[in-house]
């Protein structure tokens, strides 16, 4: 079986291929100041970028103090850290601050390591920083100029912003992250990231930036609630880190979009799936991949749920597709010889359920099972157009879809990281209810 590597590289953004980190207008823009119209800069796709309309006041600038030096145990709310037009800042930064990390002093890199975080509304970490801070509330955007890294970020805000890394290799963000503004309101990620374990999108708008890619961890599902979408845009990809053998990869009751309508796909989006060991090899961990306790036969690698919807919007859906296939080994997961020798003879191919809405023009599935796309009427793909098959299937197109025979009525479980957040919003919804009885 050929995988298509070619999509499951770690592609370089467009973006960071525009001008070079030492050009002076590459030195000036910053995250507060993204020079949106100069095309050495951004490409030409940013004019319809959500963030890109978004206007936002002057704010108070916070310039790292000690640029060039080595710190740990760094408190980033100090404000003995910062200056401020040039002088020793009188307050930290809080979510109305714009801050940057400078990077070299004496020909050293600036290197800063702590336990003790802050809010921000727009930073800026510039080429030669090093960064690895309890976690940062960022609620504007964040620009990692090419050489620079950061880690821990939590993104927010009630804006449309911006998460841009112009290093090619993916910017571990944070551990966790939880996306969480109105629903309307949207955050793109530009360039290549990855974070360590779960990501949950509970509301707003999720997109991955042209030409980008995003990694979730391997141990963890990714839910996608009613009020939240995932937007892959052209030549974008998302897909674990490694391959998870066990629970799902992604449940949906929201929305996951290939393209939009203002946005249409000129090239493949990835959506990258796991192969699940059905309950074999519990608790593996000899040389090989980490195989869960919690793998059972029931696993899939996508579950989207009657509320859910999958959509595709294409320029042209013969060539630029949704393209749904099997991530790969990934990251420390090189080949079958590192599997334990049951599951290595499993067909390495992904099943899923879909149960919801499926507006597929403009759709290719690769490297599926037998019966791996169950459908509560599998007739009804005869609505879809434009769908093709890759080489990597494990039956013919007919066999890969099969009847779909449990309840409709399953829910999603409340288990990842906004599981808290999930519980608190319902047992209020539930008090407010018995409050307005009579």
């Amino acid at each position: 079986m050929r995988l298509r590597w070619w999509m499951l590289t770690f592609a370089l953004a467009a973006v960071a291929q525009n001008g070079r980190a030492d050009e002076p207008k590459y030195g000036e823009a910053t995250a507060h100041d993204p020079h949106y119209d100069d095309r050495t800069l951004w490409p030409a796709w940013v004019e319809k970028a959500d963030f890109a309309k978004e206007q936002w006041p002057k704010a108070r600038l916070l310039v790292w103090a000690h640029a060039g030096k080595s710190m740990r145990g760094v408190d980033a709310s100090d404000p003995a850290n910062w200056l401020e037009d040039g002088r020793p800042a009188r307050k930290g930064p809080d979510e109305n601050t714009d801050v940057v990390f400078v990077p070299w002093a004496d020909g050293k890199r600036t290197f800063v390591a702590g336990d003790k975080g802050c809010a921000v509304r727009h930073m800026t970490v510039e080429a030669g920083v090093g960064a690895h801070l309890k976690t940062v509330a960022v609620h504007g955007n964040q620009w990692i100029k090419r050489g620079g890294s950061f880690h821990q970020t939590h993104p927010g805000g009630a804006r449309d912003t911006f998460m841009r890394n112009d290093t090619p290799e993916p910017n571990n963000v944070a551990n966790k992250i939880t996306l969480n503004k109105p629903p309307e309101k949207s955050i793109e990620w530009i360039g290549n990231w990855k974070i360590g374990d779960e990501l949950d999108l509970f509301s707003g708008i999720f997109i991955v930036a042209p030409d980008s890619t995003f990694l979730p961890g391997d141990r963890s599902t990714q839910h996608i609630y009613p009020d939240a979408k995932l937007v892959l845009l052209s030549g974008s990809a998302f897909y674990k880190r490694s391959n998870q053998y066990w629970g799902h990869d992604v449940e949906v009751v929201g929305e996951i979009l290939a393209g939009t309508a203002d946005r249409p796909l000129t090239k493949d989006a990835v959506l990258g799936l796991s192969f699940k060991a059905k309950g074999k090899a519990r608790g593996h961990v000899n040389r090989g991949p980490f195989i869960s306790h919690m793998t059972n036969e029931g696993d899939k690698a996508l579950i989207l749920y009657k509320q859910g919807r999958i959509a595709v919007h294409s320029a042209d859906p013969a060539t630029a597709r949704l393209v749904i296939q099997w991530r790969g080994f990934g990251e420390g997961r090189p080949n079958k010889e590192a599997e334990p020798p049951d599951v290595a003879a499993m067909p390495h191919g992904i099943d899923m359920i879909l149960l919801g809405e499926t507006r597929f023009d403009g759709v290719r599935f690769d490297h599926v099972l037998k019966g791996g796309v169950e459908m509560p009427d599998p007739s009804a793909r005869a609505a879809w157009k434009n769908v093709s098959f890759g080489e990597g299937n494990f039956a013919p197109q007919d066999e890969l879809f099969a009847k779909y025979t449990g309840s409709l009525d399953i829910r999603m479980k409340d288990t990842g990281v906004a599981a808290p957040l999930v519980r608190r919003l319902r047992e209020a919804a539930e008090e407010g209810s018995e409050e307005d009885e009579p």
